[in-house]
């Protein structure tokens, strides 16, 4: 079980990415400030989850400094 969960992990770190302009901004200033940001694996899967499904709304409770938030909407935009 544990080789498996290892390849998945490895497949979604292939895809990961730094974020750019404003978000990269935000992430980078919650990391800074020890503010609980989604990790970048958690981030791909959900951009993957997001691509795939398509939903007209998200609602997110507990928002930080809105990093998630903005970077669904982005994906969906």
């Amino acid at each position: 079980m544990t080789q498996s969960m290892e390849r998945v992990s490895s497949f979604i770190k292939s895809y990961i990415h730094d974020d750019e302009g404003l978000l990269g901004e935000i992430y980078s200033s919650a990391v800074a400030g020890a503010v609980p940001v989604i990790r970048p694996e958690t981030r791909e899967l959900l951009r993957r989850q997001l691509l795939l499904t398509r939903p007209k709304r998200i609602l997110e409770i507990g928002t930080a400094v809105g990093y998630s938030s903005l970077f669904m909407a982005g994906c969906l935009s």
